[in-house]
């Protein structure tokens, strides 16, 4: 195993939160115990890679168990909602491809529970998003992220030539430190033409011997692979990504071949809801208004992308599902004797209406930092209904952060196209992430 092999997950900084920087992290695994290492790095990565994947946890961070993040308050247009979420992950990996990139994926199976706790939820919620389930309801879902990483078919010159720029510049260093520099610096030259003989910056490089046995020739030898080899006792870089931004021509470069060009990191899974609410409506028969209890449900798939620098990503989804529809309000009124005159009452005409249908919704989200490191987010959804045809358009903007820092609430703008309804809400304990829940 060779150093530039050994060291090739020294993540960029777009892919820092899903492949960390580890001096020891194979990058194309040939081993069960290189396997192994790279899994647990992955595992490692769970705080912004895991939140895309978060099966519909209220705050982004589901996790096995009930955890404090697991459990979410959510208020908008003075309704309360509890959500409780869960979820189970499996992380896995492929051999490295042609082109020097593997493929690390997650794949989550998640649920999420939500109880209106305050009885007002019926109808006026307007953070309904892209769901067909209202009330009480249980979503579960399988979502699957996926990226390929790793060094690129170009980076082994790189990193050749910035240590080859380490050790020259080490060596006359290190001849300067002797008491006999004249002495010193014949020693320190001859070292360093050694050292770069090996390093020809091309082929299957193993820094890792070249400079592991200038260490152990003790000297200019030790001198220099403690300064420009991270692989070393007393190394004074981590990885290879310190060692270019110091010697490198092209630090930028560097880090840009751990990605494809134009990667994304992209999603796409399956989901259920299942919900039951209550429905009142107009009995004319025994003139009273009872409630009936409705089961609903939906099937839904999405897929999507995020940006590496994780500040926009936008997901498409299609659900079909059975919904029940109220029907339209009418009065009902009869002559009483006592006291004498009319008695009248209000609500839908009828049991409410069961009904199939589809939704198609196209989302967006965007951090957009601001002056002084203030950050707002914006993240509109338009959806379609097929069955009446209802073109929803929904604008969130996240301005106010929690007491943690985290966005979580603001203004959002709402309109529907059947009935031409427009409204302007208040929302509250809505975390803002550019995952998607």
């Amino acid at each position: 195993m060779t150093r530039i092999v050994r060291s090739a997950l020294v993540a960029p900084l777009a892919l820092a939160a899903l492949c960390p920087a580890t001096a020891d992290t194979p990058a194309r695994p040939q081993t069960a115990a290189d396997a192994a290492v790279l899994q647990q790095t992955a595992t490692v990565a769970t705080e912004r890679a895991g939140r895309v994947i978060s099966a519909g946890s209220p705050d982004g961070r589901a996790a096995a168990g009930f955890s404090a993040s697991n459990v979410q308050f959510t208020s908008e247009n003075g309704e309360t909602s509890l959500s409780i979420a869960a979820a189970i992950e499996v992380q896995s990996y492929s051999a490295p491809d042609g082109e020097g990139y593997y493929r690390i994926s997650k794949t989550k199976i998640g649920a999420v529970g939500t109880v209106p706790i305050d009885g007002k939820s019926k109808g006026g919620n307007l953070f309904a998003g892209d769901s067909l389930v209202s009330g009480s309801k249980l979503k579960l879902s399988v979502t699957r992220l996926s990226t390929r990483v790793g060094n690129g078919g170009d980076s082994t010159p790189q990193i050749a030539a910035a240590y080859k720029a380490c050790v020259s510049q080490n060596a006359t260093v290190w001849a300067y430190g002797q008491a006999d520099r004249a002495g010193a610096t014949p020693v320190a030259a001859t070292v360093s033409a050694g050292l770069n003989a090996q390093m020809n910056g091309s082929g299957n490089i193993n820094f890792d011997r070249i400079f592991g046995e200038a260490y152990r020739a003790g000297g200019a030898g030790k001198f220099i692979a403690q300064a420009c080899s991270p692989g070393v006792d007393g190394a004074k870089f981590a990885d290879e990504s310190m060692l270019i931004e110091a010697y490198g021509d092209d630090p930028e470069g560097y880090r840009s071949r751990f990605l494809p060009k134009g990667a994304k990191l992209s999603f796409m899974g399956i989901d259920a809801s299942f919900g039951r609410e209550d429905h009142t409506y107009l009995d004319r028969a025994a003139f009273k208004l009872p409630s009936v209890p409705r089961t609903s449900w939906e099937a839904g798939a999405y897929y999507g992308q995020i940006n590496s620098d994780l500040t926009f990503s936008w997901r498409i989804r299609g659900v079909y599902g059975q919904t029940y529809k109220d029907n339209d309000e009418a009065p009902l009124c009869r002559t009483v004797s006592i006291p004498a005159g009319t008695e009248c009452i209000k609500g839908p005409d009828g049991a409410p209406l069961r009904q199939r249908t589809g939704l198609f919704s196209v989302e967006a989200r965007k951090l957009v930092t601001v002056s002084d490191g203030t950050q707002i987010a914006i993240a509109p959804q338009i959806t379609y209904k097929t069955k009446d045809s209802n073109i929803g358009v929904e604008v969130p903007i996240y301005l106010v952060p929690d007491e943690k820092g985290k966005l979580s609430g603001g203004i959002k703008a709402v309109y529907n196209s059947k009935g031409d309804e427009f409204a302007v809400g208040v929302f509250v304990g809505v975390p803002f992430s550019i995952f998607y829940n």
